[in-house]
């Protein structure tokens, strides 16, 4: 169990580089003004929503990682938070983009603290001191840190070399942002979690 347990830090370091990768990361404005043809307003009524909803979702997504674990909590969270980047990257529907912007605050809702509690479950069961647990939740942030450190750049170059029109590359790092999330959400059940 012991090995299992320690195997889970290095599971829960991928999910968090694959979590982050949000390649989107500094083309919101771009994507919003130029692939939707919106306007400040109705972008920041998008974005508005998205707050309120993820606000909304806290308490109940909280019960499910206390009812069916943190592991599901997490996979289910990441998962519909990659599902909404693979929707906001292929439609150019209001309706639909504010439908998929609701589904990604529920993922956040579901991974809002269920991964510093497996962190410190996981670590707890391995009879690690405080600071010990410290270092892992450090790692964890660092790797998710790294994540969008990569990311962000990247996404700017992608949209910035020509090799698709503006637009499209500007949906298509929605895309990538979305299939990142949907694999750190098959990583993340590999974990083992610990009974509590």
């Amino acid at each position: 169990m012991q090995t299992k347990l320690k195997t889970n830090n290095y599971i829960l370091y991928l999910y968090a580089f694959l979590s982050k990768l949000h390649f989107f990361g500094s083309l919101c404005v771009p994507f919003y003004l130029n692939r939707l043809g919106i306007s400040y307003a109705l972008m920041f009524t998008i974005e508005t929503i998205f707050s309120v909803c993820i606000f909304l979702f806290e308490i109940p997504t909280g019960i499910i990682a206390d009812k069916f674990g943190r592991k599901i909590s997490l996979f289910l969270g990441t998962l519909l938070f990659g599902i909404s980047h693979l929707i906001s990257g292929t439609t150019l529907n209001i309706g639909v983009f504010i439908f998929g912007q609701t589904i990604g605050a529920i993922g956040l809702s579901l991974e809002s603290g269920a991964d510093k509690a497996l962190i410190y479950e996981n670590a707890k069961y391995q009879n690690k001191n405080p600071q010990e647990i410290s270092a892992i939740a450090s790692r964890f942030d660092g790797f998710g840190t790294v994540g969008m450190l990569i990311a962000f750049p990247l996404g700017s170059i992608f949209v910035a070399s020509g090799i698709f029109n503006y637009t499209s590359s500007l949906g298509l790092v929605f895309i990538a942002t979305g299939i990142s999330a949907v694999f750190a959400s098959i990583i993340i059940l590999f974990i083992k979690e610990p009974k509590n």
